[in-house]
């Protein structure tokens, strides 16, 4: 068994890690440093701790040697970015003054995720997809309203019925 040769004293890195568990709510971090501080304790090898915490001994060893060289702090995670968004936050602030405005004063009958798709395409040639368009409208502050079904089969009014079918968007365009 190799025995690690630290650059820094090995019981102040221990009494570091230990104040850095009493004072940090992430648990991605917390686990890592417990981790290493079990490491830097000498009482169990790399490889029982990996064993133990199903971890392999490289990614063990690579932390251990991280905290040596760069401090604890190097042990957190990384915020991933993801994709990004394809529309500007200037487009996306555009839109929601489009949306607020009447559908037919931009040729639609209805604000939802196909006439929004084809709007941002028409007017920003960028494609979004049905789904997005309506994550897009609950980013943007808005929710699904559907239009009420008045009159009822039921009941005996059925020019009423025939007006209301009129004033409906048809659905698909």
């Amino acid at each position: 068994m190799t025995v690690r040769i630290f650059k820094h004293d090995r019981n102040e890195l221990l009494k570091r890690g230990i104040e850095i568990i009493s004072s940090t709510n992430d648990t991605k971090y917390h686990n890592r440093v417990v981790l290493v501080n079990l490491l830097l304790t000498g009482k169990i090898s790399i490889s029982l701790m990996s064993k133990a915490s199903g971890l392999t001994t490289r990614t063990l060893s690579n932390w251990l040697s991280i905290v040596d060289n760069e401090g604890f702090e190097k042990l957190r995670a990384i915020k991933q970015s993801g994709r990004p968004d394809k529309l500007s936050d200037e487009q996306k602030a555009e839109i929601k003054k489009v949306l607020r405005e009447s559908p037919d004063k931009h040729g639609y009958c209805v604000w939802d995720g196909i006439s929004l798709s084809d709007y941002i395409t028409s007017k920003y040639d960028i494609k979004y997809s049905i789904r997005q368009c309506q994550r897009l409208f609950h980013e943007l502050g808005f929710s699904l309203q559907r239009a009420g079904t008045f009159p009822s089969l039921e009941e005996q009014n059925g020019s009423e019925r025939e007006e209301f079918k009129k004033k409906q968007p048809k659905s698909g365009t």
